[in-house]
């Protein structure tokens, strides 16, 4: 009895069917970026990976057991590397694993991409710099160099203001109707990049070819070798013998230097022709369609701009050893001595070289 006397007490009702309630931060949003960007941005990360490490294994090999005549250009091209493999691994975060629902991932992937793009930029033109000054000077320090002074701080300089200007002011929305983060940089700052760009890059281009066609010339047209003066017919047939024999070795390494020495000028220039055509058409793109806001487009486009330049820069290295090795000379043989004659020869010490005597070098060294 007691029992139903609580019964009277109890109010019953129906229970409603109803959603539950998700209770979420105040600057996340429901929707994220579509399955489609995840997707193509996962697709592409993973091709350039692949890409990076093929390129990177296939350097290595190649340079394996080779001691390094420049090791401030190795430092360059393992920066580079590293950056463009950070960069890789941060977009793929970001977009796939991410998503980019918040405010604070928005801005964040932004000031990433800003950091990585600028690290890789100044990388690379101080590798392109370090070989404008392989080509000039190889025996004269660097602070010594002008041209090599005035492109490092332009560069460095020149990016690092732009990106940092960016970084402290970035363009980045999450829109609260379709959730799709949007970032990019200002429309002044992408000008100033692609004037910053194409300045460096014809500048280092045109210095570059300009030092090396001397060199070029002068393994293809070397002074004759002059005829020594001959007594007897014994030593004449001994000593003629001697100088066809030199003549044919000297065409051999004529030849042999000048294709390579071709072959360098024209990887720089087709190498250097690449990256600036690509960073036109990625400012370009951005300043004009909407689209390339997008935080998956956006990423990717930079991702590609730093991918294609650390590909470029692998070639460069690969395919151009033996030009500079040809420039730089052997470890005993400066461009002024030879293992032949020394006499009346300056010393590099207290000589400036110039390209104009790696003719005579390569006609002499044997």
């Amino acid at each position: 009895m007691a029992f139903l006397s609580l019964l009277s007490f109890v109010g019953a009702s129906p229970v409603l069917q109803g959603s539950h309630a998700v209770r979420d931060d105040a600057d996340r949003v429901r929707l994220e970026e579509k399955p489609a960007h995840r997707v193509a941005a996962v697709v592409l990360c993973i091709v350039y990976a692949f890409l990076l490490a093929l390129a990177q294994g296939y350097r290595a090999g190649r340079m394996a057991g080779k001691k390094s005549r420049n090791g401030l250009s190795d430092i360059l091209v393992f920066l580079q590397g590293f950056v463009s493999i950070a960069f890789v691994f941060a977009v793929g975060i970001d977009t796939a694993g991410l998503g980019l629902t918040t405010d604070a991932q928005c801005y964040g992937a932004i000031r990433i991409c800003i950091s990585l793009y600028g690290a890789a930029k100044i990388a690379l033109y101080l590798f392109l710099l370090e070989r404008v000054h392989i080509v000039r000077a190889p025996f004269v320090d660097r602070v010594r160099d002008p041209i090599y002074i005035v492109g490092a701080i332009s560069t460095i300089c020149g990016f690092a203001a732009i990106m940092a200007y960016q970084f402290v002011a970035p363009m980045a929305e999450l829109s609260r109707e379709d959730g799709i983060c949007r970032i990019g940089i200002q429309s002044g700052a992408a000008i100033a990049v692609i004037v910053l760009d194409t300045v460096i890059n014809i500048a280092l281009t045109m210095v570059f070819i300009w030092q090396l066609r001397p060199a070029i010339n002068s393994i293809a047209h070397p002074p004759p070798i002059p005829a020594p003066s001959i007594v007897s017919v014994k030593p004449r047939l001994a000593i003629s013998h001697n100088i066809s024999w030199r003549k044919v070795v000297t065409s051999v390494k004529k030849t042999s230097s000048r294709d390579n020495l071709r072959a360098m000028l024209v990887r720089n220039v087709v190498g250097s022709s690449l990256l600036l055509l690509n960073t036109i058409a990625n400012n370009a793109i951005f300043l004009t369609w909407s689209f390339a806001k997008m935080s998956h487009a956006c990423l990717l486009m930079c991702l590609t701009d730093v991918v294609l330049g650390m590909l470029v820069t692998n070639w460069l290295t690969i395919r151009s050893a033996e030009g500079e090795a040809v420039l730089m000379g052997p470890s005993s043989v400066t461009p002024f001595t030879s293992n032949s004659d020394t006499s009346g020869l300056v010393s590099l010490h207290s000589r400036r070289p110039t390209l104009d005597s790696i003719g005579r070098n390569t006609e002499l060294d044997k």
